[in-house]
């Protein structure tokens, strides 16, 4: 069973990204249902619960899409470093800009936007 807080995150997340374009993170819409700081850094901690999955359908949205959000919402980027000798040559940070492309193609598939 979802927790209140999911619910009210989930609902900031939806509605932000139908009406507004999808220009809020799931770790704003975290702390907007108020949710700590440190929680809302990991968004995954709300995207991989069931609870997050079963308010994704009761909004009429499909496993399929479900999980296209899901996934959409954990995109990476690889920032090269350069020279491989030093051990590092690579940071991964998440890819924002990907996410909410992913989401906004989803969600005119869906006719949500």
């Amino acid at each position: 069973m979802a927790t209140q807080k999911q619910i009210k995150a989930t609902k900031i997340l939806l509605k932000n990204m139908v009406e507004n374009g999808g220009n809020i993170t799931v770790g704003q819409a975290m702390l907007k249902a108020g949710y700590s700081p440190r929680t809302a850094h990991t968004p995954q901690k709300l995207t991989s619960t069931r609870a997050f999955k079963e308010i994704m359908d009761s909004y009429a949205i499909d496993d399929n899409i479900a999980k296209a959000i899901s996934s959409g919402l954990k995109a990476n980027k690889i920032i090269s470093l350069g020279n491989k000798s030093t051990g590092k040559s690579y940071l991964v940070h998440p890819d924002h800009l990907i996410r909410l492309k992913y989401c906004e193609i989803v969600l005119k598939v869906k006719g949500y936007y």
